[in-house]
């Protein structure tokens, strides 16, 4: 399975220094408008040239019967230095955990058919507009995170393109 393959839907590539992801719900899209609707915002400051593929309902993996459930979308850059999962989410209660599993899922699909050490820079993001300030640490569940993935794990809407 390649993640990159042009029969996924993609957009195609921006270098907008500020633009925002909206899912409503079929599939995630990256968009300069409707900032209101952004449930995660993308702070492209270097104008890079970046890709966003929808993950969730367009690159479909099973186990078996099962659908593996996935995130929503996948941002990197054009020289495939730098690459973001992001999962996005609106509910208050067990959203971290939620977003989490989405990510690991896809993740480890990523994984199985990619190098991900061609990426300087990796990171996971779980984003939730409705709850972007968190009461405790979450330091230790991102340290195994990024043990076991090799990923970084961060809990916040502001995506900084490396």
């Amino acid at each position: 399975m390649d993640f990159f393959n042009s029969q996924y839907i993609t957009e195609s590539t921006r270098n907008d220094i500020r633009f925002g992801l909206i899912d409503d719900g079929l599939l995630a899209r990256s968009t300069t408008k409707d900032e209101d609707r952004w449930l995660a915002e993308i702070n492209n400051s270097q104008g890079k040239e970046i890709q966003f593929i929808p993950v969730d309902h367009n690159i479909k993996i099973f186990d078996g019967q099962n659908e593996r459930s996935m995130c929503d979308g996948m941002l990197y850059d054009h020289e495939k230095t730098w690459i973001a999962f992001v999962e996005m989410k609106e509910q208050i209660s067990e959203w971290m955990r939620d977003a989490r599993k989405q990510l690991e899922s896809t993740i480890n699909s990523f994984r199985d058919c990619h190098d991900i050490r061609l990426f300087k820079f990796r990171f996971a993001y779980a984003a939730n507009r409705k709850h972007p300030h968190f009461q405790f640490s979450q330091k230790q569940v991102m340290q195994e995170f990024y043990n076991q993935y090799k990923f970084r794990l961060l809990f916040q809407n502001n995506i900084d393109v490396k």
